[in-house]
This record gives structure tokens, C-alpha cells and sequence, in this order.
């Protein structure tokens, strides 16, 4: 008996017996003019990574790494298997919106723009006025805030007051080197610069300048009116800041203080007993994130600070959903989760993953944290038949079916769009433009491009839950939302933003130094199966198929990410653009880290730093039992000295 094999042609199309208010997980597929209906009700998929053995047959593709989506794309062309979107590939085009719409927040942030009235230079400018209105003579801690402030407005070339008038020095290394894109014009270095500087809290040791730069804040009600509107701005646009407020401070200041505090040490002590062991004041605090002390108590015991994030999620020790605390960077964290805990989320129950590619999701998240950290990098504390045809039925992603990812990054951006709304106005929707590479304005506005990529996050969840048959819990014009994001991904290559290079490098804490970062894109091989198939049939009636299952290959493109950890002796801090070329010109993973801690003319001799500071680099969660052992018992003995170091500094002080 003769068979005949039709092989699908993949071209999907919207199933013409949807509703375009309807969703069915059902796709149209044409086979050698015959149409056929797959309905992916009750499938589940199996995702295998693929490991090679002996000479690879695709030109070593997989261990290579590109400095764009599109280069990688590039590779795959004319290598068996299709290239799978990536939830990194997706979050990649949304970078270049996060990016670009935090920068322009921050330029608009400088003027009187919406419902700001002075914007931050002016707010800084007024605060050095009241202080030289409030306190006229000279003494040590009026002329340390006077200094502070004045430094911090001087690199960002804004001090209008030469240090002659205001009487105090100019410190031109304040701030930190401005990375990610403050690195686009000098406006925004300044800012950078700036904002990090003012970030610098006055601690309880230093109550008279704290009671001077909340005396000063508070004396005018339209500056501080403003100060409460920039705390509110940058608490709903990263997360609430961390540390006193001036409104604390002056509700802990004894009554009838007034100025005369600053100099009345009977006064100054009880504020510090009121303010105990809370942290300090900053003009611009920064905000906090759930993982921070986890992060710093990490690096404290020379572990790896992604790792411990990582298991403190899957443990259940950080909970990523947001509350109505939470600002726009706890959006995109919670967006992530799904990408360590895939079996809880609403698809697990349609998608069997191999525990190579619950490794590949792990390492998405690593990149991806990092670049969602690197936006906020300013504002935070890294059967066969006889006669029937046989159909080979493989499996079709649209993207890669982490549908709970998308939406909650689509919910990430309608929060961002009513944070600008409500802090900014609407005119920071209509008037504003995100800003690109070298701090050119995009196109369109800031408005239509968040509502642009919430769309696309909606339509890739739209389009994963069509794809494995999950019902939707999102309401709305399904097929619009769909067919847009469904064009974009299949023409996403002549996107410019996902020419964008993607490589970066991060601090993330200080003594010891750790630094997050990407390398490049690469690309993972992997094989999707059915473990439960499809329904299949034939479009028309009249017609009898004999469906085949078969396996889909896909390269997953994803970014390499990197984490450095390193004791005093700091691992060089380059900008993008120096990262970049340093990874240009070194071929491997190893080689670029490597000469990211290679020592440079006029650096400390490397057999200098082989003391106890000098954690090794890139260091791996300990797995002897013997090194756990070692460290459990000098954390300890590390702790008491700390704690001896303290009080000698204290009793020195007070002497």
C-alpha cells in the first residue's frame, strides 16, 4: 500500500473559526494545499538541551558568543533548526525602552516639567540657600553640607555659586563613574555623578548635619514640597527609598529646636537617641530592594551573591510579589520568577523541562536581573495508516512559552505608564521621547512606546498560551494583541534595537567588590518533544489524516552572564564602552574575566594581593563539605573583631 508523507509547512495564521474577542489554542497549518486544525488543548511539551559529542556538524555555533540577537540570528541561518525567541530576546527589546525611558524621566526630572516646579539642580540650589539664610556664620558641619552640596552640583557642572562665594572647598571626585546608559552624554554623566553623590547619607555620628540639611529642606514649603515630589518620583520608578526623611527628622528634633540645634549638643544627643540605629539622612535616598542584605551578606562571606538570590527565591525566603509598596523594578523582578520556579506557574502543567534547561532558564534570569538591575543602577542600594496521508506534526512556538514572564512584564510596563501619569503628567506620556544610544530621542513618544512593549509582552503570553493550550486570564482584543506581537517576532531582526550590543558590567557591592555582567549572546540547542500530543484533523471535511509527531529543533539565544567577586583589591570598574572592547578582543569567557582583574600599569603587584582580602574571582558556591566547615568556624571570629573594631573606633572618638 502506498503512503504518502506530507511534511508541515510552517506558516500559521489566525484559526478562522476564532472570534476576535475568542481565544481557542488553535493554529492554522497549510500542508501541501491542504488546511489542517491543531488543536493544543490538552499538549505537553518536553524541552531537552542538547549536548554535543565529537565535532559539531553546525560550525560549533553553540559555543560561540555574539555581541547582538542579530549576529547570533545570523549564525543559526543555514544550520538545521529554526531560532527560538527567547524571554532574554524579548526582555532585550525592552531593554532598549527601560533604558530609554528611565533617561529621559531623569533629563525631565531636571526641570520644572508636569507637576515638578523646580526640578532637582533648582531643589539642590535652594537647599544651599537656606542653609547660608538659616545658618549665616561659618562652623564645621553648616560648611560640611554646604560642601557636599555644592560638590555634588559642581560635577555635574550646575553650581552657579563660585566656592569663593559659599566660602568652602569643591571636592571634584565626588560621585561614582557613571555606567549603563549615564554613559550616553554628558548631561546624564553628570546627573549620574550627582545623584550618587547626594545618595551619601549623613550618619547618627554626624546629627548636627543632619539636623542642618533637614532644617533647610523644611524652611521653605514649596523646596520641600518638591523634595517629597522627587522621593515620590524615584520611589514609584525603582522602589521606596531606604533611610530617614527629612519629615522624620524634624518630627524627632526636640521641640522648638530650630536652628540653634545644630550647635546645642544637649539637643544634638537627643536627636541621636531618637534616631537610634536607623540609617541616615541623604538629600536623594536611594531605594531599597528585597534582596539587599542578602546581597551584601553574601559578598561579606565571599559567596556568590546571584546564587544565594537565586536559591532564596526557589526557597521561598524572598517573595517577588509586588505590594502596594513596590515600584516599577519590583514589576520586572516579580516578571522574572517564573524563570526559576517554571513548574509553579499556570503553564508548568503543560511544559516538561530536562534539568539542562531549568539550567538554561537559571542562567536567563542571571542575565536578565542584571539588566533590569543595570536601568535602576543610579537609584539602588547587580500510527500509521494505509491510506490516510502521514503529517509530521512538530512542535510550534511562537517564542519561548514562558507565558507568565510576558504578562507580568506587560503589567510591568502599565505601571510604568500610570507612575509617569501620576508623578509626571500625562504630558510625560505625549511630550517625552525615550532616548538611545549617544542620547538620541526615539521615536515614538515615551507614552506610545511603553504601550507599545506592553502590548508585545501581552501578546507574546497571548501567543505562548496558543501555543502549549493554556487558557488566558487576560482580557481585551486577544487576535489585535496577537498579530501584533506575532509580526514583530517574525520580522524582529530588522529591529534596530536588537542590533544593540549587549555586553555590560555592573558593581553591585562594595568591600568586597561584586560585579554582575554579560559577555555576549550564545546560543543552546534544544529539542522539544510532545510528550502529549495534539489533536489533529483536517480543516475540511471529508478529509482523513494520519498525524506523525516528531521533534522540533530550536537555538535558544541567550546572554552569558558573569559575576566577579573580589576582595580589597578591586577588579578593574569599566564603563560600557571600555567593557566592550576589552571583550572584543579576547575570544573566550575566561580571557575576558581574566583581563577584567588583570592588573594595569602603575596597579599593585598581583602577589601583593594574595592576602585574606583577596577572594578569588568568580568564585563558586562552596561544595565541600571540609570549606564549609573553614568557614562556619572563622565567620565568627570575623563577626567578634568586626564588633571589637567598632567599639575601640566609638571610644576613640568619644576620647
Amino acid at each position: 500500500m502506498q503512503r504518502t508523507t506530507f511534511m508541515a509547512l510552517v506558516v500559521v495564521v489566525t484559526c478562522s473559526t476564532a472570534l476576535a474577542d475568542d481565544f481557542r489554542p488553535i493554529r492554522e497549518v497549510e500542508i501541501d494545499g491542504q488546511r489542517l486544525l491543531i488543536d493544543n488543548t490538552h499538549t505537553r511539551l518536553s524541552f531537552t538541551v542538547e549536548t554535543e559529542t565529537g565535532p559539531m556538524q553546525e560550525g560549533d555555533i553553540s559555543g560561540r558568543l555574539f555581541p547582538s540577537y542579530v549576529a547570533a540570528a545570523e549564525a543559526v541561518d543555514g544550520v538545521r533548526g529554526e531560532l527560538l525567541p527567547s524571554v532574554n530576546l524579548l526582555y532585550a527589546k525592552g531593554k532598549a525602552t527601560d533604558d530609554g525611558a528611565y533617561a529621559a524621566v531623569d533629563l525631565a526630572a531636571e526641570t520644572d516639567f508636569g507637576p515638578l516646579r523646580m526640578g532637582k539642580p533648582a531643589m539642590i540650589r535652594a537647599v544651599i540657600d537656606a542653609v547660608l539664610r538659616l545658618f549665616p556664620e561659618p562652623f564645621r558641619a553648616r560648611d560640611d553640607v554646604l560642601s557636599h552640596l555644592a560638590s555634588a552640583l559642581a560635577v555635574a557642572e550646575q553650581l552657579e555659586r563660585s566656592p569663593r562665594q559659599l566660602g568652602v572647598p569643591i571636592d571634584p571626585d565626588v560621585g561614582d563613574p557613571p555606567v549603563g546608559f549615564y554613559t550616553w552624554s554628558e548631561e546624564l554623566e553628570g546627573i549620574y555623578r550627582r545623584d550618587k553623590a547626594l545618595q551619601q547619607r549623613w550618619e547618627q555620628d554626624e546629627t548636627a548635619q543632619i539636623a542642618i540639611l533637614a532644617l533647610a529642606l523644611a524652611d521653605d514649603p514649596g523646596v520641600m514640597a518638591e523634595y517629597r515630589r522627587i522621593n515620590a518620583l524615584h520611589s514609584a520608578l525603582t522602589n521606596p527609598i531606604c533611610g530617614l526623611t527629612v519629615d522624620e527628622v524634624i518630627s524627632l528634633m526636640p521641640d522648638d529646636a530650630g536652628p540653634r540645634i545644630a550647635r546645642d549638643s544637649a539637643a544634638l544627643s537627643e536627636l541621636r537617641e531618637r534616631i537610634g540605629d536607623r540609617a541616615g539622612l541623604a538629600l536623594l535616598q536611594p531605594s531599597r530592594s528585597k534582596e539587599m542584605f542578602l546581597l551584601w551578606e553574601a559578598a561579606f562571606l565571599g559567596l556568590s551573591s546571584i546564587e544565594e538570590m537565586i536559591t532564596a527565591i526557589r526557597d521561598g525566603h524572598i517573595d517577588l510579589q509586588p505590594d502596594e509598596e513596590s515600584g516599577w523594578y519590583e514589576y520586572q523582578q516579580h516578571a522574572l520568577e517564573p524563570l526559576l520556579l517554571p513548574g509553579k506557574m499556570p503553564e508548568g502543567g503543560k511544559l516538561t523541562m530536562d534539568q539542562r534547561y531549568r539550567d538554561l532558564l537559571e542562567e536567563q534570569f542571571k542575565a536578565i536581573i542584571g539588566g533590569v538591575r543595570e536601568t535602576h543602577v543610579r537609584q539602588l542600594e547587580l500510527i500509521e495508516g494505509d491510506t490516510m496521508p502521514v503529517v509530521a506534526i512538530e512542535p510550534h512556538l511562537s517564542c519561548e512559552p514562558l507565558a507568565t514572564s510576558y504578562l507580568r512584564f506587560g503589567r510591568a510596563y502599565g505601571f510604568l505608564r500610570e507612575v509617569l501619569r501620576e508623578h509626571l503628567g500625562e504630558e510625560a506620556l505625549t511630550q517625552l521621547h525615550a532616548l538611545g544610544e549617544g542620547a538620541v530621542r526615539r521615536e515614538p513618544p515615551l507614552g506610545e512606546e511603553i504601550t507599545g512593549m506592553r502590548r508585545l509582552m501581552e501578546g507574546a503570553y497571548l501567543l505562548s498560551c496558543r501555543d502549549i493550550g493554556l487558557e488566558p486570564t487576560l482580557s481585551g482584543d486577544h487576535q489585535a494583541v496577537m498579530a501584533e506581537a506575532e509580526s514583530w517576532l517574525e520580522n524582529w531582526r530588522d529591529d534596530p534595537d536588537m542590533e544593540r550590543d549587549v555586553r555590560f558590567m555592573i558593581p553591585v557591592a562594595r568591600v568586597p567588590n561584586v560585579y554582575w555582567g554579560v559577555i555576549g549572546v550564545r546560543l543552546a540547542k534544544v529539542t522539544i518533544y510532545f510528550e502529549e500530543p495534539p489533536e489533529v484533523r483536517a480543516a475540511d471535511t471529508g478529509m482523513e489524516i494520519e498525524p506523525r509527531f516528531d521533534a522540533a529543533t530550536y537555538w535558544v539565544p541567550i546572554e552569558e552572564s558573569f559575576e566577579v567577586i573580589g576582595g580589597d583589591a578591586t577588579p578593574r570598574e569599566l564603563s560600557r564602552e571600555e567593557f566592550r572592547e576589552l571583550c572584543d578582543s579576547h575570544e573566550t569567557r575566561e580571557e575576558i574575566l581574566n583581563a577584567i582583574t588583570a592588573p594595569v600599569s602603575g596597579e599593585q603587584d598581583p602577589s601583593a594581593m594574595e592576602d585574606a582580602h583577596a577572594t578569588p574571582l568568580e568564585q563558586p558556591i562552596a561544595s565541600d563539605p571540609t570549606e564549609w566547615t573553614w568557614r562556619a568556624a572563622i565567620v565568627p571570629g570575623v563577626g567578634l573583631l568586626l564588633v571589637a573594631v567598632i567599639v575601640f573606633l566609638k571610644q576613640h572618638r568619644s576620647d
